[in-house]
C-alpha cells in the first residue's frame, strides 16, 4: 500500500466500522508506528465528522495506561484522520473460545478494564459502547481500551454545578445507540444513562469470557433487545460449575435489570473482582507450592518404603563418608527426639521467637509421635515455619519430606 496522507505512510489496512478505517501507519516526523483512523471526504457528513473528532477529544482528556493514547487530529488533502497509540495484539473478541477462558486470565482482564472505566467515568465520561471488540490486549496481557466515538460526558453524581453537564449534539432522549449485545436495559430503551451502563456492559462481557456465549442472544436484533429487558442469561454455574460461589454472584448482580441493584460504580466491582482473584491465586500457590514438595520428595520417600535394607547400607556409606562424629550428633538428636513425652505446642511469644533450627526439632518431635493423625499435620506446619524463616533449610527439607511420606503422600 504504502501511500503517503499527510506526514503518514499506510502500511496497512487493520479495519474498518462504522466510524471509519482503520490503518496502521508510520509517522514520518516522528518515526513512530501509529493506529491511524480515517475518513475520506466522500463518505464523510457533519455527524460523523464531529463524532470522530469526539472521540479523539474525548480519549486524549483520559490519561491512563489501559486507555489507548490519542496523538493527533488533522486534516489532510480533505481526509479526516485521527492518529492514535497502535496497540499489537488481539482484541478480546479474538480471544473468547468454546467454554469460556480461565478464571484467573479473564479477572485480570477485568479489572484493567474496571480501573480504565473508573478513571473515565470520574472524569464524567461513559463509553456507551464497551465491547469485546473494542477492547485490545497486547502481547503482555495489558488491556487497551478504544472507540470513545459513542463515549458521553455526563454530570458527576457529586458535581456542584449543573453547569458541568456536556449535552450532547449527536444524539437525542429516545435515540438507541451501541452495539445492541452489550447494552444495558435503560441504554436499549434510549433513556439517559450513567456509569452503571458501562457495569452492565461489562457484566456482559465477563459472563461471554468465562462462558464463552454472550448472555442475550435472540435471532433478530429486536429480539435481542427484548431478552435484555425481559429474560436473565443462561445461568453460568450451569455453563461453568468449576468456577467460584463468589463469581456467579457477582456476575448475576452486574447484569441486574434494575441499575439500582447493579454494583454502584466501578470501584465497587473491581473490589469484589480483585478480592476473588486473591483467593484463586492465594490458594493456586499453595497448592503449588505442596504440588512441588510431593513431587520432589514422594518418589524418594517410597524408595525408602520399599528397598529399606538398601536404603540401610546406603545410609552407612553415606555417614561413614561424613564422619563418625557427625553420626554421633545425629543419633543423639533422634534419641532426644523420642524421649520426648511431653508434646506441647509453643505459646504464641515462644513460637515468634523460635529459630529455624527450633521449628525443625519441633517438626521432629510432632513425626515421632505419628500415632495420631493431628501429630504429622503440626509436623507439617513446623517444617513449614522452618522454611518461611530459612528457605535453604536442608535439614527442615528433608523432615517435611518424610513427615508427607509418613503421611503416605503420592506424587500424582
Amino acid at each position: 500500500m504504502n501511500k503517503i496522507v499527510g506526514h503518514y505512510e499506510i502500511l496497512q489496512k487493520l479495519g474498518e466500522g462504522g466510524m471509519g478505517v482503520v490503518y496502521k501507519a508510520r509517522d514520518l516526523r516522528l518515526d513512530r508506528i501509529v493506529a491511524l483512523k480515517m475518513l475520506s471526504g466522500e463518505r464523510l457528513d457533519s455527524v460523523q465528522r464531529e463524532r470522530l473528532i469526539r472521540e479523539a477529544r474525548t480519549a486524549s482528556a483520559l490519561n491512563h495506561p489501559n486507555i489507548v493514547t490519542i496523538y493527533e487530529i488533522d486534516d489532510a488533502d480533505g481526509v479526516q484522520l485521527v492518529a492514535m497509540e497502535y496497540v499489537p495484539g488481539k482484541s478480546l473478541g479474538e480471544l473468547i473460545r468454546p467454554g469460556g477462558l480461565p478464571l484467573e486470565e479473564v479477572l485480570r482482564y477485568a479489572l484493567q478494564i474496571a480501573e480504565a472505566a473508573a478513571k473515565a467515568h470520574a472524569a464524567g465520561i461513559i463509553h456507551r459502547d464497551l465491547k469485546p471488540a473494542n477492547i485490545m490486549v497486547t502481547n503482555e496481557g495489558t488491556i487497551k481500551i478504544l472507540d470513545f466515538g459513542l463515549a458521553k460526558k455526563y454530570s458527576l453524581p457529586d458535581s456542584p454545578d449543573d453547569d458541568s453537564t456536556v449535552e450532547e449534539p449527536l444524539t437525542r432522549p429516545g435515540l438507541v445507540i451501541g452495539t445492541v449485545a452489550y447494552m444495558s436495559p435503560e441504554q436499549a430503551s434510549g433513556e439517559p444513562v450513567d456509569g452503571r451502563s458501562d457495569l452492565f456492559s461489562l457484566g456482559g462481557i465477563l459472563y461471554e469470557l468465562l462462558s464463552g456465549i454472550r448472555p442475550f442472544v435472540g435471532k433478530t436484533t429486536l429480539s435481542t433487545l427484548q431478552k435484555i429487558h425481559t429474560a436473565d442469561p443462561p445461568p453460568l454455574e450451569d455453563i461453568r460449575p468449576d468456577l467460584p460461589h463468589d463469581v456467579y454472584r457477582i456476575i448475576e448482580k452486574v447484569l441486574q435489570k434494575d441499575r439500582t441493584k447493579r454494583h454502584q460504580n466501578m470501584q465497587e466491582l473491581r473490589g469484589e473482582l480483585l478480592k476473588v482473584l486473591e483467593e484463586i491465586t492465594g490458594r493456586a500457590n499453595s497448592i503449588s507450592i505442596t504440588h512441588q514438595l510431593q513431587r520432589r520428595f514422594s518418589r524418594p520417600a517410597r524408595f525408602v518404603r520399599t528397598h529399606r535394607w538398601a536404603t540401610a547400607v546406603v545410609c552407612v556409606i553415606l555417614l561413614s563418608l561424613v564422619g563418625f562424629s557427625s553420626m554421633q550428633h545425629w543419633l543423639s538428636q533422634i534419641h532426644i527426639v523420642r524421649q520426648t513425652t511431653a508434646l506441647v505446642e509453643p505459646s504464641e511469644t515462644a513460637a515468634s521467637a523460635m529459630s529455624p533450627s527450633d521449628w525443625t526439632s519441633q517438626a521432629q518431635t510432632w513425626l515421632r509421635r505419628y500415632d495420631k493423625e493431628r501429630n504429622i499435620d503440626r509436623a507439617i506446619e513446623a517444617s513449614k515455619k522452618a522454611l518461611e524463616r530459612d528457605p535453604a533449610n536442608a535439614m527442615a527439607y528433608a523432615v517435611l519430606a518424610e513427615t508427607y511420606a509418613e503421611k503416605n503422600v503420592t506424587s500424582p
